[in-house]
């Protein structure tokens, strides 16, 4: 009722992961045949034979994760001319077993996108993203893109065509700055 063709949208998520083994950790007698020829004259014993009547807790892990995620989307039809455009902010935290830090994500990003005629689209995106695996004068880093489409099967000169009811042609460029593929590198085990 605000603004027409304005809409807005907040998700939470969480992620929660945790694990353990109980386990009964006796140990046993190694015996090593020692032969006399083809016969087996004695053994050497190692270690003893041990039974523990309690359980212990091993193997323990866990990860935990937050996010949120706020849209505010805007489309609005003004005669041949089509708009709409997008922003959106992100953010999450990711704690995980034996990590020192927690791992934290913030982004923003807007895309818009304009057709005329139902023919002609352009998009303009961009994003600006956070993460704290990086140095601190390296956390942040822009992802521009650019798209370009042309709907044919809306031109005149395909009016008559039998075989395609819609074809489009478009070509899209981004540059992609993403910490996915890096690994924890604030693991206490690289420090010990």
């Amino acid at each position: 009722n605000v603004t027409p063709g304005l809409t807005a949208s907040v998700y939470f998520s969480f992620d929660m992961f945790n694990q353990y083994r109980e386990e009964i950790l006796n140990s046993y007698a190694v015996y090593n045949p020692i032969y006399s020829g083809d016969t087996i004259n004695r053994f050497n014993k190692f270690k003893s034979d041990v039974n523990v009547a309690s359980k212990t807790v091993g193997d323990a892990y866990f990860y935990r994760g937050y996010g949120v995620t706020g849209t505010l989307d805007y489309h609005r039809v003004f005669g041949l001319h089509d708009i709409t455009a997008t922003a959106l902010a992100y953010g999450d935290d990711y704690t995980v077993e034996s990590i020192l830090l927690s791992l934290r994500h913030l982004h923003g990003g807007i895309r818009f996108n304009y057709m005329y005629d139902n023919k002609y689209v352009v998009q303009l995106t961009g994003v600006r993203a956070g993460s704290m695996k990086l140095y601190d004068g390296q956390r942040w880093a822009n992802s521009p893109g650019i798209g370009l489409g042309w709907i044919l099967t809306e031109e005149d000169f395909m009016s008559d065509n039998s075989i395609f009811n819609y074809l489009k042609l478009r070509g899209n460029w981004a540059l992609l700055q993403t910490d996915e593929n890096m690994g924890y590198t604030l693991d206490t085990e690289k420090f010990t």
